[in-house]
């Protein structure tokens, strides 16, 4: 028993180092990490009812979370436990989700969704084609949706262009009927977006402006 808990503290050590390790924040500084936030990491690595562990900068702090800050960070770092059961070395990558989320949490997950799940879906080989020719459709047309109204809030209109174009070779997708029935939808909401974006330069006041407040307050109605 006594050499069973040995190797579980060597563990437990070694598993705090590898979280160190993919840690990864816009300032960390490797000299910031301090005994508080280590001994947060061994508390949610030791206790298996403990789901979610973050770790940010509060007030230039290294700072160590099990669960969410309740102020305001520009980023943090989680780890998510996927079930109740003790992580060890050779399981952790089966058990935690972990990743980064700035203050710009709507385009980092854009972003995140955009270039990591989105290529990990298409290129997964378990799938029929039919199903998963509907299910990049679909996703194709929900990050569409989700790449305008996050640049409308910013007051500018993007097209969203599917990461896998890049990716693939003109010769090869112009034989993808699909693949190719797929961008032409998209190419269908780009005209929606265009044809919304002229009409809207063209909008016209019924009022003159007679003053700066007037024309404050019209841009701030275009703003809206």
């Amino acid at each position: 028993m006594e050499s069973t808990g040995t190797d579980r503290g060597s563990e437990i050590a070694g598993l705090v180092e590898y979280v160190k390790k993919i840690t990864f924040l816009y300032s960390l500084d490797h000299r910031d990490w301090n005994a508080k936030v280590i001994n947060v990491i061994r508390i949610w690595l030791i206790n298996s009812k403990e789901l979610v562990l973050t770790i940010f900068y509060d007030c230039d702090v290294l700072t160590g979370c099990l669960g969410f800050p309740v102020a305001s960070v520009i980023d943090l770092c989680y780890f998510i436990r996927t079930s109740k059961e003790i992580i060890s070395i050779h399981s952790f990558h089966d058990m935690v989700n972990f990743g980064t989320v700035q203050d710009d949490v709507d385009g980092c997950l854009l972003k995140i969704l955009e270039l990591i799940y989105a290529p990990i879906f298409r290129n997964f080989m378990e799938w029929g084609d039919n199903v998963k020719q509907r299910f990049c459709t679909s996703l194709d047309k929900f990050l569409g949706i989700l790449t305008a109204i996050y640049f409308k809030m910013s007051g500018m209109t993007v097209l969203y262009v599917p990461y896998v174009v890049k990716e693939i070779a003109k010769e090869i997708s112009s034989y993808d009927r699909e693949f190719v029935k797929n961008l032409e939808c998209i190419a269908v909401s780009w005209a929606t977006l265009i044809r919304i974006l002229l009409n809207d330069k063209t909008l016209t006041s019924p009022n003159e402006y007679i003053s700066v407040g007037d024309e404050f307050e019209f841009w701030l109605y275009r703003c809206f």
